[in-house]
């Protein structure tokens, strides 16, 4: 098990190299992002102002409806920009392994190439997160041990859901298949790598939430010396420890998509990821 975590711990590093060496991936979990904040002022903002949202007894049912019809179209345009963003940059990745050298925009033209599976992707997306919604809304109404319970149902859901469809981005660029069978080629591939799935995810996650807790006392310590200083700049130290941890948010993401490509490579077509050796990738698949 060491060895599987030490070659899972090199996979990401070597995500992490790639990323510092095409800076540019950057760009599509930031559009990502960019797009996302633009939906969510388009989508809520006017029932805001003019109050459509609100309940009350006369029209508590239409104001439930109209709410879960706003939150589900949200969820589908949500779910689609990361997932088109997402194939974009796996996309870039491919191009970058392959030699091929593509452009930026290539990759984004890829993306609207898939652009059916992706929008079918949103709207399953979509209705698993209303259903969380749902049982989360449920579990603050009940009482006695009904919220537990529907938390560890809402856990459940949301672990199986993840764990489904942890390649499904990869699958979605090297495979052009329709949504069932997209989800059979991710549990098929997670079936056969979820030690490594597991090992990488968690090492990933427990380092960038190392270096998250770190930021955010650096950043406390740094913003309270500053105002006592002066308040202006106070917030301007603010501001910038705020941009630091939405720059730190942007590269987990990248990383995230770049090792499950590698590790998707090789346990589909046997290709080995950049900088390791057979032994290494025997280690790191080793059961």
């Amino acid at each position: 098990m060491f060895e599987s975590i030490k070659a899972g711990w090199k996979l990401t590093k070597v995500s992490f190299a790639m990323l510092m060496e095409e800076k540019k991936l950057m760009i599509f979990p930031f559009l990502s992002a960019f797009f996302s904040i633009l939906l969510l002022v388009g989508f809520f903002a006017p029932f805001v102002i003019t109050g459509a949202l609100s309940v009350n007894t006369d029209t508590e049912s239409f104001g439930n409806v109209l709410y879960l019809a706003v939150l589900f179209a949200y969820y589908i345009g949500t779910s689609f920009l990361a997932i088109f963003f997402n194939v974009a940059l796996v996309h870039a990745v491919k191009s970058r392994i392959e030699g091929s050298g593509e452009s930026m925009s290539s990759s984004i033209s890829f993306a609207f190439s898939r652009f059916g599976v992706i929008l079918q992707w949103a709207v399953l997306s979509a209705l698993v997160g209303l259903i969380m919604n749902a049982i989360e809304s449920a579990a603050r109404k009940v009482k006695g041990i009904g919220p537990l319970l529907l938390g560890i149902l809402r856990g459940i859901i949301g672990l199986a859901w993840g764990l489904l469809t942890f390649f499904i981005i990869p699958v979605i660029v090297y495979q052009n298949l329709g949504v069932i069978d997209t989800i059979k080629k991710s549990g098929e591939t997670l079936k056969a790598t979820w030690k490594e799935a597991l090992f990488i995810g968690f090492s990933t996650g427990l380092i960038f939430f190392a270096m998250f807790l770190i930021w955010v006392i650096i950043g406390a310590v740094a913003i309270i010396s500053a105002i006592a200083i002066e308040p202006l700049i106070g917030v301007a130290v603010a501001l910038f420890f705020v941009f630091g941890f939405l720059i730190m948010i942007l590269i987990q993401s990248a990383i995230s998509q770049i090792y499950k490509t590698l590790l998707y490579l090789y346990a589909d077509q046997g290709i080995l990821p950049p900088g390791f050796s057979e032994a290494e990738v025997q280690n790191l698949f080793r059961k």
